[in-house]
C-alpha cells in the first residue's frame, strides 16, 4: 500500500466472519480426523486386515497434516475455513497473513492442553465486537474475514468493490483536493452563464471551527439564501460549494467558480471525508467523544457516520512545539500511522506520538492527516 491511498483504511472492504462460521469451520477441522480414524475403528477380523486399516488411516492422518499446513501458510486458514469462505488477514496492512494465522493454532493448541479446554471456551466468550476478535486476534494483530460478503483477502484496494456502508471512507489525496483512484471523473455541475458575479465577503469567525464543507463557490444563483443581514450595497453572501468529487482536476473547480473564500488559516486535522477541524487546541475525536479527566481545555469532535471500529472516545490530535501529536485513548482497535513510505506502525496507548509531516494517521475504518500551514 502506498501513501497515495490517504483516507483508506488497511481493512477496508473487509467484512469480519461471524462467530457462528467460525465455529462451522472449526466444525469441518474436527471431523476430518475423525473420518480419518473410521477405517481404524471398522476393521474387524483378521489381524492382517486391521493392521493395513490402521495404515490407511495414519496415511490419511498425514495428508490432512500436510494440506492444513499449506493452506495456513499460504491461504491464512485451516480446510475448515477455506471451505467456509473465512481467511486470516493482518489489521496494519490487509495482506493474508500465513505465519501469524500458524502461530495462532500453535497457541490455541497450547492453551487448551494447559487447561484441558477451558482455555479455548474463554476465549470464545470474550470475543471482541465488532470486529469478532479473540484474545489472540488482538495480540497478533489478526482479522479473521468472509470473502463470502466482503473484499476477498489481500485483495488490492483499488481491484474492491466499494463497500456501500454508512462508515464507507472516501478517498482523498496526500494533497486533499484529489484523491488518485482509478473511477470515472465526475463532471462539475453546470453554471449559468448569466450568473452574477459573486463579491468576497471576509469570513466571519464562528465558535464552532469545524468546516463542514470546502472553501470552493459556485457561480450559480440557484442555490436559495436565507434574507441577508443589513450589509452595504456592494457586498453579497458567497455560495459555497461540497469540495470537487474524486477525480476532479483542480482546473474544473475553478472554471466554474466565480469567487474564492480564503481557506482555513493555521494548523488544521483533515479528515478522510473532506470535512477540516480548526487545530487551535487538542481535538478529540471518536463516534461520541467525551473529554477525558486532568487534559486540561479540548474541544470534540463526533464523527456520527464512523463504523463501530472506532471507538466513542478513540484518540486525541493536538499541536506541541509547531509539531503535531497524537495520543491513543484507550481505543478498542487502536491507532496506527503510516508514513510517506507506506510502513504502517501502531502507537503505543495513552502516549503522544509525534507526527511528521505527510504521515496518515489511521483509527478504524477512517483516517486523517494533520496541516500545519
Amino acid at each position: 500500500m502506498s501513501a497515495a491511498t490517504f483516507g483508506r483504511s488497511p481493512v477496508e472492504g473487509y467484512q469480519p466472519a461471524a462467530i457462528g462460521r467460525r465455529f462451522l469451520a472449526r466444525l469441518i477441522d474436527f471431523a476430518l480426523p475423525v473420518l480419518a480414524w473410521l477405517p481404524t475403528l471398522g476393521a474387524a477380523g483378521s489381524l492382517r486386515f486391521a493392521l493395513a486399516a490402521y495404515l490407511v488411516s495414519l496415511v490419511l492422518l498425514l495428508v490432512i497434516g500436510i494440506v492444513q499446513l499449506l493452506l495456513v501458510l499460504t491461504k491464512g486458514g485451516t480446510i475448515g475455513y477455506r471451505v467456509c469462505g473465512l481467511t486470516h488477514v493482518r489489521v496494519t496492512t490487509g495482506a493474508v497473513s500465513g505465519g501469524r494465522a500458524f502461530g495462532k493454532y500453535i497457541l490455541e493448541s497450547l492453551l487448551s492442553s494447559c487447561t484441558l479446554g477451558i482455555g479455548l471456551i474463554v476465549m470464545v466468550i470474550l470475543i471482541r465486537q465488532p470486529l469478532n476478535q479473540t484474545f489472540l486476534d488482538r495480540a497478533l494483530g489478526l482479522l479473521v474475514i468472509d470473502e463470502r460478503l466482503g473484499r476477498r483477502g489481500g485483495q488490492p484496494l483499488s481491484e474492491a468493490a466499494p463497500v456501500r456502508t454508512a462508515a464507507h471512507i472516501q478517498p482523498v489525496s496526500a494533497a486533499g483536493l484529489v484523491a488518485e483512484t482509478t473511477t470515472t471523473p465526475v463532471s462539475p455541475a453546470p453554471t449559468r452563464r448569466d450568473a452574477k458575479p459573486q463579491t468576497f465577503v471576509p469570513p466571519v469567525v464562528s465558535a464552532n471551527p469545524v468546516i463542514q464543507a470546502a472553501p470552493w463557490s459556485t457561480g450559480s444563483d440557484d442555490v436559495d439564501e436565507p434574507a441577508p443581514r443589513a450589509q452595504p450595497a456592494a457586498l453579497e453572501r458567497p455560495v459555497v460549494m461540497d469540495r470537487p468529487v474524486s477525480g476532479v482536476a483542480m482546473e474544473q473547480a475553478e472554471a466554474t467558480s466565480t469567487a474564492i473564500s480564503p481557506p482555513v488559516a493555521g494548523p488544521r486535522i483533515e479528515l478522510d471525508d473532506g470535512s477540516l477541524v480548526a487545530l487551535y487546541k487538542p481535538v478529540v475525536l471518536g463516534r461520541e467523544p467525551a473529554a477525558p479527566g486532568g487534559v486540561g481545555d479540548v474541544m470534540t469532535h463526533a464523527l456520527p457516520n464512523a463504523g463501530h471500529a472506532v471507538s466513542k472516545t478513540h484518540l486525541a490530535i493536538g499541536m506541541a512545539d509547531r509539531a503535531a501529536w497524537v495520543r491513543d485513548l484507550r481505543s478498542t482497535n487502536g491507532v496506527f500511522i503510516r508514513g510517506a513510505d507506506g510502513d504502517v506502525r501502531k502507537i503505543e496507548p495513552g502516549k503522544a506520538t509525534t507526527l511528521a509531516p505527510h504521515e496518515t494517521v489511521l483509527f478504524g475504518d477512517r483516517s486523517l492527516r494533520v496541516v500545519l500551514s
